[in-house]
């Protein structure tokens, strides 16, 4: 984030998509005036803070609990409820009042691609600068969970789970010139292979939990359900490059590819 963005002590920053808040957090350490995270899960927001990599089960409450208390003091950040494809749902303060925004992993979660786009400038100061990193259709989780909605086990829980909406890969003008069109000058849209190590294939599995569906499927069958969608992990090779490999000592190295 620092090689394609610089704070200023009086930057005034949107998260789009925050989430469980990690990088709303990290923001708000970096000097600038305040950042404010938006989405549009109620749950994500009312838990304020990140959810560490372990979160299994009964455990939940505790980290949400430890996180939010940790994170009481820091005042220049603040947490609404907004769907960014909603022009209606932006408080009217936010708009042409941020200096940068950043969305990170969320694109590819929205349909209406399109009006997030404007919804995002329209918050932005003129000269504003937008930072994306949306994920492409050959990332590892968008094959694995593709193909874990046609099994034949799993398929009919998952008809009614939301599908995830990536980007091609094969299609960097085509990203590039939805923006403009929304507004933006863009200045680079690339598209590398990134590499990430989780501690275990536990610690992976947790981390990809929230875009598995998983509320979908019978309590009963979830152990059953997450050792399928790993074995299918572990098993999908790609010609991008993208993959989950094991090594010697247990950790994870899950490579992808993003816009």
């Amino acid at each position: 984030m620092a090689q394609c963005l610089r704070w200023e002590r009086g930057d005034s920053v949107l998260d789009v998509g925050c989430g469980t808040g990690r990088t709303t957090q990290h923001i708000a350490q970096q000097g600038v005036k305040s950042v404010v995270g938006i989405d549009q899960s109620p749950d994500f927001i009312r838990c304020k803070m990140g959810i560490p990599d372990f979160c299994w089960g009964e455990n939940l409450s505790f980290y949400i609990y430890r996180y939010t208390k940790e994170n009481a003091e820091d005042t220049n950040v603040s947490f609404s409820v907004a769907d960014i494809q909603r022009f209606s749902e932006l408080e009217p303060s936010w708009l042409q009042s941020f200096d940068k925004a950043v969305s990170f992993y969320v694109l590819h979660l929205i349909r209406d691609k399109r009006s997030a786009l404007e919804n995002i400038r329209a918050c932005l100061k003129p000269g504003g600068q937008l930072l994306m990193i949306v994920p492409t259709d050959d990332n590892v989780l968008m094959v694995t969970t593709r193909h874990m909605s046609s099994h034949r086990r799993w398929g009919k829980y998952l008809a009614d789970c939301p599908r995830m909406m990536p980007w091609s890969a094969d299609d960097r003008e085509g990203l590039s010139g939805l923006a403009e069109e929304c507004g933006f000058e863009v200045l680079s849209c690339e598209c590398p292979l990134m590499l990430h190590w989780y501690s275990s294939e536990e610690a992976t599995i947790s981390a990809m939990l929230p875009f598995l569906g998983l509320h979908y499927i019978p309590a009963e069958e979830h152990a059953d359900f997450l050792s399928d969608w790993w074995a299918s992990v572990k098993s999908m090779t790609d010609a991008s490059g993208c993959s989950a490999l094991v090594d010697q000592a247990g950790r994870v190295a899950w490579t992808f590819s993003i816009l």
